[in-house]
């Protein structure tokens, strides 16, 4: 079956439906008349500049001034950043009549994709203490979800109990998926101050990645065989997917290195099309005898971070989808499907906290409803 990029979209706008509400919110009454007014002569991008600039000035609150955003929800002096994540949270709240007024004109405001990225930029990290915060749960699905693909031994309470408490009690599996995982959580210590700084890509930083992601696990074939080794680009050549893909051994290195050229001068404003570029190409070279998923999805999202753009989660149920989006790049160069694809894992990874910050409460059964 061909995966067909609009597949996602339907599947997005099933599971972002926005109920009608009263606005509120940290536009003014006066900004949602223009914004009605834009949406009536589809002017999108002005639209764009406008809720920015909304969001801005509940940014830009000087300390010794505080004050509220226009609402009738009370508000308490917070700094800078407190304001721009409170602003950000109001502005949830307006956004489904919003988007019922820009629907009925045949124009989208932002999906949940696009308020996934708003609101990783209304965190403004700017610390490694920070990142943990606003990763303390990502970072342990990230990584079962990552080992898990290609590991059937990785579980969630393994990995959850390697970052949270250096050690699993009573584990009988085999070795190696212990250290896949403790891999995992090195790897992240290891790279928070980097992704803080914005330390651009380089073949050294994906080769220190690889070691860190593979060290101690390569077999006996590959390690004293091939004498292949963690943090080095391959010796012979391997072969992956239904295509056979990967690049010969003596060609990686210029590859690589003009990848990621490539891939560090970019500009432009689409981030994630971007990072699909450097998954999909990245996975086609198979720069390394072994760890080249998930030193590959480690290295898109450090990419997405360094650009304020959020790290997402390639979920292990979704993986057949992620394989055929890959595939579809191998035989094509086509990078719609794993783009659209990277849109819903975005969306899918961040929807819990979406909803947390527009203030939604789970709904949870009542004791009468289990007689």
């Amino acid at each position: 079956m061909t995966l067909m990029p609009h597949m996602f979209s339907v599947r997005r706008s099933l599971d972002s439906v926005l109920t009608r509400g009263r606005p509120v919110g940290c536009m003014s009454l006066a900004d949602g008349r223009l914004c009605e007014n834009m949406a009536r002569r589809k002017h999108v991008s002005l639209l764009r500049q406008t809720v920015r600039k909304a969001l801005i000035r509940c940014r830009d609150v000087p300390m010794a001034r505080p004050r509220t955003c226009e609402t009738h929800v009370p508000t308490i002096p917070l700094s800078p950043a407190g304001f721009y994540q409170q602003g950000f949270a109001m502005f949830l709240h307006t956004l489904p009549s919003l988007n019922d007024t820009l629907r009925k004109k045949g124009v989208m405001c932002l999906d949940k994709y696009r308020q996934a990225v708003l609101l990783w930029q209304s965190y403004r990290i700017d610390s490694p203490a920070a990142l943990d915060k606003y990763l303390a749960s990502f970072r342990v699905l990230f990584a079962f979800h990552s080992g898990r693909i290609e590991n059937k031994e990785v579980t969630y309470h393994d990995t959850r109990e390697i970052f949270e408490n250096g050690r699993i009690l009573n584990f009988t599996g085999n070795p190696r998926t212990v250290l896949e995982q403790q891999n995992q959580k090195l790897c992240y210590e290891a790279l928070k101050q980097r992704i803080v700084s914005k330390e651009s890509m380089s073949i050294a930083l994906i080769k220190d990645m690889h070691a860190m992601l593979t060290g101690g696990t390569y077999d006996e074939h590959a390690f004293i065989t091939n004498e292949e080794r963690p943090g080095e680009f391959k010796k012979h050549d391997y072969v992956t997917g239904v295509l056979e893909v990967g690049s010969p051994a003596e060609h990686v290195e210029q590859e690589m290195a003009d990848l990621i050229r490539e891939v560090n001068e970019y500009k432009g404003d689409e981030t994630l099309k971007a990072a699909a570029y450097l998954h999909a190409r990245f996975e086609y070279i198979h720069p390394f005898a072994d760890g080249n998923g998930r030193v590959g999805r480690t290295l898109m999202n450090y990419y997405l971070m360094i650009n304020d753009h959020p790290p997402l989660i390639v979920y292990d149920e979704d993986k057949y989808l992620y394989y055929e989006c890959l595939q579809k790049y191998d035989e094509t160069e086509n990078l719609d499907s794993l783009h659209e694809f990277l849109k819903y894992q975005t969306e899918k990874t961040w929807d819990k906290a979406l909803a947390l910050a527009g203030g939604a409460m789970p709904e949870h059964k009542r004791l009468a409803d289990y007689f």
